[in-house]
């Protein structure tokens, strides 16, 4: 509510009730086996294959092949072919919560009202009857190739362009209106419920990218070292095919709002800069982030889609070693304090100008590697398709998640490029102070 005028303005509040209590578990056992080696002076080749059992979803085996020329010692050519496998989460299999969101009805008419939501549990009976099914797992397959150029010892530059294909992609289902959902669900628990939505699996999606990176290595002497390094990323994200979810009364389950999400509702290009100084035991890291605009389309009206403009990030860390086992940090993230744009009332996204309930908890930072397989952003719970919880068009999560399928595999001797696009960072500058060991963080404190 408006304190001034006393009118309602977006936002939701959201929780879980003791008919959301779910206990699951799964338990993943896997064997990998990988081999690389010099065919000849110049060729490489490496062959790598996994096989994995999941309690709940059977068993899986991928594979990956990498080869390598080097036509001079300065050039190089490299690709890469490999297959990927990822089990619904728990959290995408077992949730259930709800929320109260203020919308704006009729779009565009300036009068908000709130609305109760659920997010059914995929196979729950509720989500069936509205057409929910049990999930099933995603896969794709991925295709790489790239040149590697050393124009100097202290200089390298790379170029890669890929393709990743996935399958049975997993997102949340458009929000079904109250025309739908109350008939259905009369006599029912949830007979007060005017909206629901559950996750599903919604396509078939084809994402083809570009990446360019650069490093520069300088001997200052006396004054230590300082590295340089560039990242420029472009990509684009296509349905290539919808999966049968369905359709009710007319009311799609995977309508405009969702497939937006995945095709418009990240950034498609991202630019990287950073500067890393290290003097005796002191280091400074300077990095400056561009992420390219995206776009939130209103489920019926394209007049009422918003283009949400692009976005400068800067941090800023600096960082004593007391000895090789431990390492002082203090840095800023989002250093001044840079928004998004405010999303209309009528936006799918409007939720977001509102702080999130949720408290904000301390947490350690980790080095995942590049290549480690990890869920896709923004597929948690929340108020709508397109809240803050919800969907991945910016990650209100401290460390970003890559909007490239974790699926995708490196080239033969390098790691995933660290620039393919990303959801945003959090809208708010904070500092952190940060005492770890070059083997695992030891404690972090976010204000």
């Amino acid at each position: 509510m408006d304190p001034v005028t006393g009118r309602r303005i977006p936002g939701y509040y959201s929780g879980i009730t003791q008919v959301d209590a779910a206990s699951l578990e799964r338990k993943v056992w896997g064997a990998y086996i990988d081999v690389e080696g010099q065919i000849t002076e110049k060729f490489q080749a490496g062959v790598a294959v996994r096989t994995e059992h999941y309690s709940d979803f059977g068993d899986t085996t991928n594979g990956k092949l990498s080869l390598r020329y080097d036509f001079t010692p300065q050039l190089a050519a490299r690709a890469t072919a490999s297959t990927g496998y990822r089990a619904p989460s728990l959290v995408q299999s077992g949730l259930s919560s709800f929320s109260v969101q203020v919308v704006e009805q009729p779009p565009g008419s300036g009068n908000y009202v709130e609305v109760q939501q659920r997010t059914l549990r995929a196979d729950s009976p509720e989500a069936k009857l509205l057409g929910g099914k049990a999930l099933k797992p995603e896969e794709s397959t991925n295709y790489s190739l790239g040149l590697v150029w050393r124009p100097l010892a202290n200089a390298s530059v790379t170029l890669d362009a890929y393709r990743i294909n996935i399958d049975n992609r997993i997102t949340l289902s458009d929000q079904l209106p109250a025309s739908v959902v109350t008939p259905i669900f009369a006599g029912t628990p949830y007979a007060n419920i005017q909206s629901a939505a559950f996750y599903t699996n919604v396509a078939d999606t084809r994402t083809d990218g570009v990446e360019l990176t650069g490093n520069y290595q300088l001997d200052l002497q006396q004054w230590g070292r300082l590295n340089l390094s560039s990242g420029y990323s472009q990509n684009n994200t296509r349905i290539t095919a919808l999966r049968d979810v369905g359709n009710i009364a007319g009311s799609q389950i995977v309508g405009r709002t969702t497939q937006g999400l995945i095709e418009d509702g990240t950034p498609k290009n991202k630019l990287t800069l950073s500067a890393n100084w290290l003097y005796d035991s002191w280091g400074l890291t300077l990095a400056q982030r561009r992420y390219g605009q995206w776009k939130s389309l209103n489920a019926s009206n394209p007049t009422l889609d918003q283009t949400f403009s692009a976005q400068w990030v800067t941090d800023l860390d600096i960082s004593y070693s007391f000895d090789k086992a431990l390492k002082l940090s203090v840095g800023a993230i989002n250093l001044f304090d840079t928004h998004p744009d405010k999303a209309s009332g009528h936006s799918c996204m409007a939720c977001r100008n509102t702080p999130s309930p949720a408290p904000r908890a301390p947490r350690a930072r980790s080095t995942t590697p590049a290549s480690a397989t990890t869920s896709e952003a923004g597929l948690l719970p929340g108020c709508c398709p397109g809240s803050s919880d919800c969907c991945p068009g910016i990650n209100f999560a401290d460390t970003p998640a890559p909007t490239t399928h974790p699926h995708a595999a490196p080239p033969v001797g390098a790691g995933l490029p660290a620039n393919r696009p990303q959801a945003l960072h959090r809208p708010c500058g904070r500092l952190r102070w940060q005492a770890s060991s070059y083997k695992r963080a030891m404690a972090q404190v976010l204000r």
